[in-house]
Parts: C-alpha cells; structure tokens; sequence
C-alpha cells in the first residue's frame, strides 16, 4: 500500500465566507484550487449529512505551491450539522491540529483576533531534549479549528525541527 502527503485538510464551518477571509487574510492562503456547490447524494454520504443538505465549499492553498497541504472549507447547511463544545485554549481528545510552517508569526499574531481568530500559545521557542529551537504558536481559527504554526520560510532547504538547535 502506498500513501500520499497530505492532499487537505477539510474544516467544517459555520460560514465559510467569514473562515475563508481569516484564512486568506491571517495564513496568506490566498490561491483558489476550487470552489463552488456540492449537493449530491454521494457529497451528503461522505460527509454524513441529511439528503438534500446543502454544502458551499472552498479549497484554498497557498500561492504558487504544489495541490497538496490545502484546506478545504465546507459549510453545510439545510440542516446544519451540529456544532461541537466549544473550543479551549485546551486541546480535546478526537481534535485534529493543522500544523503549518510560517515565516512570519509576528505577522499572525498582529491579525488573527482581527479576522475572528483567537491565540492560544503566543509565539516562544520550543525546547525539545534539551535544546532550543524554533518559535512556534498556537492558535484557533473562527470556529475553533486548532492551527500550530512553526516559524520557518518554507523556502529553505533546512527544516527547523531537525536542526540541532542551541540551549
């Protein structure tokens, strides 16, 4: 069996227009890979929602980079589903984290609060085994989805967490 790198992430939101901006606007998400109306039965099985759900759907993904780590945005509704508790600044059994590199994350933290995003763990430097290494952050987009960004440009060759680091 073989096994591709990620191809997306799918959030479900309340309003996807609203969780597009923050994603646009806050991550730089900024390309469109699809959008549009998904209402079909086979839509309605894969997402476990009622016959006639509808479902307004947008696939964004960085500019210029490769059809793959994208986040899919899916609002559903007529019915909506149902919402979960919510969110903490503590993370839940059964939530997933979408975990990105990020050049900036003083950049982030400027505008995440402005788009509807809420900072759980400003930026510091992890410390593994000892070592010192890169800042990373946490944060919940506008419908609670946790998000960890490293802060690393994606353009490098290195990749931060296994650079040695310095205590």
């Amino acid at each position: 069996m073989k096994l591709s790198q990620m191809v997306r992430t799918a959030i479900i939101t309340a309003d996807v227009e609203r969780a597009r901006t923050f994603y646009e606007q806050v991550l730089g998400m900024t390309e469109v890979y699809w959008q549009g109306h998904l209402n079909d039965p086979t839509v309605w099985h894969l997402l476990g929602t009622a016959d006639n759900a509808q479902c307004r759907a947008v696939i964004l993904k960085p500019p210029g980079q490769p059809d793959f780590g994208m986040v899919g945005l899916f609002e559903v509704s007529d019915p909506a589903p149902s919402a979960l508790p919510a969110a903490s600044n503590e993370i839940r059994v059964g939530e997933g984290v979408c975990v990105f590199y990020c050049s900036d994350l003083d950049y982030v933290v400027d505008r995440a609060e402005a788009f509807g995003g809420q900072i759980v763990a400003a930026p510091i430097n992890l410390v593994h085994e000892g070592r010192k290494k890169q800042r990373e952050m946490c944060l919940r987009d506008p419908d609670g989805h946790a998000i960890n960004l490293i802060e690393w440009d994606p353009a490098e060759v290195r990749r931060p967490e296994l650079t040695p680091g310095e205590l």
